[in-house]
């Protein structure tokens, strides 16, 4: 007789992938439904790409969370997408996945991903006047071909947070950095950093197939603003 095992899922698997998944952090002092109830949301409530980690480190950082509950949250919030203390009467805070924060690349892995050169030694000006859109059709990475910027490319993003942070994926900045890239849509949510050479390094990635074949018909159909 054979007899058939079920594995039924534990309290230790995870059902979000936390390099691919995104978080906010919240605190209310009284029921949220009240009229004048104070909500403070941070991370990706106010469109930053946050890591569990830092939303864990923000709690604790306010008191919300002790040091000692970190993991037991933490697992918390991989196992069900969210951990809250509180409720719509009282006062309380909260950790949850954030569903709408829209990635622009759904292929981490893809060989797409480039380090740029940022002309101007001011950071300020780095954000405003000299950066570029983070995602790149293969024109515009063509034209910063020709104008010298491209300093590698051909990479994965893994590999190219493994040459711009110390001990990779030990460093605590690491998760988070990575979001960054990864949900990036604007010039001003691009990961920008100063290399050791004192120049200015914006990271971007080159379209998907997918992507590049939509740019060209927007193109080609005149649908882009002017």
């Amino acid at each position: 007789m054979t007899i058939a095992i079920i594995r039924l899922p534990t309290s230790t698997e995870f059902k979000f992938d936390p390099m691919m998944t995104v978080w906010e952090f919240g605190y209310w002092k009284k029921g949220w439904n009240e009229p004048d109830s104070d909500q403070h949301w941070e991370g990706a409530g106010s469109f930053e790409p946050w890591s569990i980690e830092k939303a864990l480190d923000r709690a604790i950082e306010l008191g919300f969370l002790d040091s000692s509950d970190r993991e037991k949250v933490r697992l918390t919030c991989l196992t069900d997408g969210e951990y809250m203390f509180g409720s719509e009467e009282t006062s309380g805070w909260m950790i949850e996945q954030y569903e709408d924060f829209t990635c622009t690349s759904p292929y981490p892995y893809e060989p797409v991903w480039m380090m740029v050169k940022v002309p101007g030694g001011n950071i300020y000006y780095c954000n405003s006047q000299a950066t570029v859109c983070p995602t790149l059709s293969s024109l515009e990475v063509e034209e910063l071909n020709e104008s010298d910027r491209i300093i590698r490319s051909n990479l994965t993003l893994p590999e190219i947070l493994n040459i711009i942070l110390t001990e990779s994926e030990k460093n605590p900045k690491y998760q988070d950095v990575w979001l960054q890239c990864l949900y990036a849509a604007t010039a001003e949510d691009s990961y920008i950093y100063r290399s050791e050479s004192n120049k200015w390094i914006q990271i971007c990635r080159q379209f998907t197939a997918e992507e590049e074949a939509e740019f060209m018909s927007k193109k080609d159909n005149k649908l882009f603003d002017i």
